[in-house]
């Protein structure tokens, strides 16, 4: 018989995501601020946007900004700004849990094969469904 994924309610989920987020700092606010209208100027770099992007792909950019940047490199610099996190995510925890049980909704929905034995191949349809179903309904506008 298919059965649904067991999913946490979208409170639960909310909850976990803002309290795993350091505290802010005064210099994101400050840069939030210093945006301006940032749908005018972002809707207006669209054709440079999409230049950029073609180029970054003929210069095998992803690539080579990978290999330029070692796990140590990163890690130290994200680190460095785990402390911006906190307040945004207290400002943004009502609009995480509204994304969060549209996607739950969405994963709880999907209809999974039976599970067989493990080590099966077939248990990786388990998984098909769920990325299927978020797929289909993100497509259907479901997660705006």
């Amino acid at each position: 018989m298919a059965e649904s994924p067991k999913v946490p309610d979208a409170s639960s989920a909310a909850n976990k995501w803002a309290s795993r987020i350091a505290v802010s700092t005064s210099e994101y606010s400050a840069g939030v601020k210093r945006t301006g209208d940032w749908q005018t100027k972002t809707a207006a770099a669209n054709e440079n946007y999409k230049a950029g992007v073609s180029k970054a792909v003929a210069n095998d950019s992803f690539a080579k900004g990978v290999s330029a940047t070692s796990n140590s490199e990163w890690q130290n610099k994200a680190a460095a700004a785990s402390s911006d996190w906190s307040s945004g995510a207290s400002a943004a925890k009502a609009d995480m849990q509204n994304a969060m049980s549209k996607v739950l909704s969405s994963i709880a929905s999907a209809s999974m094969p039976d599970r067989a034995p493990r080590g099966s191949d077939s248990n990786y349809e388990r998984v098909r469904a769920i990325g299927s179903k978020l797929h289909a309904d993100k497509e259907a506008g479901a997660f705006r």
